[in-house]
């Protein structure tokens, strides 16, 4: 985004370091987890979106954030677990474990790494697992705590790209996140891909959106921006989230 005239460009600079200092969270738990967008095992009998779930109308599916689970873990209290082995009830997990599965949960001290390293290990599969096991050495880089980083799925939308239920699921999830402490927001694109394992959805790999770009604010927001929000859905396939605040 070119700078208007009287602005100063170092602002623009410095705001795309601010960008990036609210990802780092995210990067870092790539980079430790090296190899985690292996994605979830589909059969040769895997079908197209738009008939893989049978009776379900993929395009039409109305999902709220933070809601799907028939209870919480027992491993914090919180977490919703015992999704649906349907599509919708896929997007409800990918949707919500991108908040419950943060470790900013465990580095600003909202629950012990005990607790979180217990949840992780009960909800991934596959290569993003191994994240597990590096979770002492990832709290132990932030000793002073970190800020929670807060999601705002409803402020974007979300695409199932794929999804046998019952079985496997890919869904693409186009969200707003931000340190809870600053209040600002940046737009981010991600993929999950998820497994039915146990009698649930686990998250089993996360990867990038590619040919989806959304100029994000330089300065970022603090409230829905009604522009990204329309133009997620201009996208085929893309569907806002219900708010969870109506």
């Amino acid at each position: 985004m070119k700078a208007e005239g009287g602005k100063n460009p170092q602002l623009l600079v410095i705001s795309v370091l601010l960008a990036a200092i609210v990802g780092l969270l995210a990067v870092l738990v790539l980079m430790l987890s090296a190899g985690s967008s292996q994605q979830a095992p589909e059969s040769s009998g895997s079908v197209a979106p738009s008939s893989a779930a049978g009776a379900e109308d993929l395009s039409a599916l109305k999902v709220t954030p933070g809601q799907g689970g028939s209870r919480v873990s027992e491993f914090d209290g919180v977490t919703q677990v015992g999704y649906q082995p349907t599509c919708k009830g896929a997007v409800e997990a990918a949707t919500n474990y991108l908040s419950d599965l943060d470790p900013s949960r465990m580095t600003s001290g909202r629950v012990s790494l005990e607790q979180f390293q217990k949840l992780y290990e009960e909800r991934t599969r596959g290569k993003i697992l191994e994240f597990a096991e590096k979770l002492p050495r990832f709290k132990a880089m932030f000793p002073n705590g970190t800020a929670l980083v807060i999601y705002h799925p409803e402020w974007g939308g979300f695409k199932v790209n794929s999804c046998i239920p019952g079985k496997s699921a890919s869904i693409a999830i186009y969200f707003a996140k931000g340190e809870d402490a600053k209040g600002i927001f940046y737009y981010f694109p991600l993929i999950r891909h998820l497994v039915w394992e146990n009698g649930d959805w686990r998250l089993s790999g996360v990867d990038s959106v590619s040919g989806f770009e959304i100029t994000n604010e330089p300065n970022g927001v603090k409230e829905k921006d009604e522009r990204v929000y329309q133009e997620v859905v201009q996208n085929d396939g893309w569907t806002h989230y219900q708010d969870p605040a109506k």
